[in-house]
């Protein structure tokens, strides 16, 4: 490959899946800006032919060895972005490191990952924090919850999406608990090698800048549960300055587990939750040393106010990117290599609809016959992304065993409910045949 003229933007795109049509709208417009931008990928999909000035393939699980493949490239690259892969947050900054570009410093990503040291990052920034505790193992877990003596979290440090994720109290049968902690374990271990989305070898961490001995799937952070409502906040940050681009209601499954279920944009609160909301953003951002590209950041909205739970140096995945453009019209991939670039932005976030959203759950453990799909849905214009994860013949299931869905639907509407009632009745247009398999 040759090197491309200086005077030309040449952006690198990182990626481990495909993107939806308004992704792809948005980097066919960077190319006719006159903006080249080339991809990154672990080699899973073919992208939309045109878009990509090129295409590099890499075992992106190995992050030295992709380190190694992109430097031996004759490419000079004037930003590194990642849309949404949290895997791959850590190798971006990497990346964008040896090129010199503007992006989250390694060990900043790092801090993103590791949900423990993200919690003393905020704790030391005097940010409210529940009494959190490291715990290697579930007899660590079951000690630490009879000190606390109230309702608790468990997590892997290094998960996302609430997998391994489970609430532990007290007064719970922990021999029932322990099959959970090992079926999650197990889980995660299969998700570490297969696609590498939480462990950590000695070199990445070496790396990154980080000296503790760090076990991303086994190691689990057990804190006080909070109560409330589930928000996510979207942000573009551009020279320290978070702009928030869309915030989301969240609706997870009942306890003891928390995968999310359904969405809603935008969360419809009052100005001063609103307000409280972009505060807490704001300094959790400030408190990992975010300060340049995107962010997802949870919250809790409890009694006592807004409660960060964690952040991530990435857009938020799967629906969100969609979400935010559907509301508000802002490009949150795009305006992110703008930022990127260097090139200073000033978005108007004026919301101009609601969007909801659904993740298909197994309903039961077994094999996954077929996914059955009226023809009429794809006549209803308000659906905006339907997206299916799970294949025929492939095994499903329930947390603590699977932590997967089969797939989820997004429609749009003038504002959030009538969005909702929109998603009810796309909804009947789908179904699953599960058949049952001994075992």
């Amino acid at each position: 490959m040759n090197s491309h003229d200086k005077s030309v933007k040449h952006v690198l795109l990182i990626s481990g899946s495909d993107y939806s049509k308004q992704v792809y709208g948005g980097l066919i417009s960077l190319r006719d800006e006159g903006i080249q931008v080339s991809l990154l990928s672990d080699g899973s999909f073919e992208p939309t032919p045109g878009v990509f000035e090129h295409h590099v393939k890499a075992d992106l699980r190995h992050t030295a060895a992709t380190l190694d493949r992109v430097r031996g490239l004759d490419l000079r690259f004037d930003a590194v972005v990642n849309k949404s892969s949290e895997w791959l947050t850590p190798l971006t900054a990497l990346l964008a490191q040896h090129f010199g570009v503007l992006g989250v410093q390694p060990k900043v990503a790092f801090l993103c990952r590791s949900k423990l040291h993200m919690r003393q990052a905020f704790k030391e920034a005097g940010l409210p924090t529940p009494r959190f505790r490291l715990c290697h193992s579930f007899e660590e877990i079951q000690e630490t919850v009879r000190e606390f003596n109230t309702r608790c979290v468990a997590k892997p440090i290094g998960g996302n999406a609430s997998y391994g994720t489970f609430q532990v109290q007290p007064s719970d049968n922990f021999d029932a608990l322990g099959t959970y902690y090992l079926q999650a374990v197990d889980y995660l271990r299969k998700k570490a090698i297969d696609q590498d989305m939480f462990a950590f070898e000695r070199e990445e961490l070496r790396l990154l800048g980080i000296e503790d001995e760090v076990n991303m799937v086994d190691d689990y952070l057990v804190e006080e549960f909070l109560v409330g409502t589930q928000v996510s906040v979207d942000s573009l940050i551009q020279n320290g300055r978070p702009h928030v681009a869309g915030v989301a209601h969240q609706i997870r499954m009942k306890p003891p587990f928390f995968v999310q279920v359904e969405e809603y944009m935008p969360f419809q609160g009052d100005s001063e939750t609103l307000r409280g909301i972009e505060e807490v953003n704001r300094r959790s951002l400030e408190a990992l040393g975010v300060e340049v590209g995107t962010s997802h950041t949870e919250i809790i909205l409890t009694e006592e106010g807004p409660r960060v739970l964690e952040v991530a140096c990435r857009i938020g995945g799967d629906n969100i990117h969609d979400s935010v453009y559907q509301t508000t019209g802002v490009h949150l991939l795009k305006e992110s290599i703008y930022v990127h670039l260097g090139i200073p932005r000033k978005l108007k976030m004026d919301v101009r609809a609601g969007v909801a959203m659904r993740y298909f759950i197994p309903e039961k453990k077994g094999i996954l016959q077929r996914t059955c799909i009226s023809p009429e849905l794809y006549d209803l214009p308000y659906v905006t992304d339907l997206n299916f994860s799970a294949t025929s013949g492939e095994r499903v299931s329930l947390p603590p065993e699977s932590y997967d869905f089969l797939g989820y639907i997004q429609v749009c509407g003038q504002d959030v409910a009538d969005a909702r009632e929109k998603l009810e009745h796309a909804v009947q247009y789908i179904s699953f045949d599960i058949a049952d398999v001994s075992e």
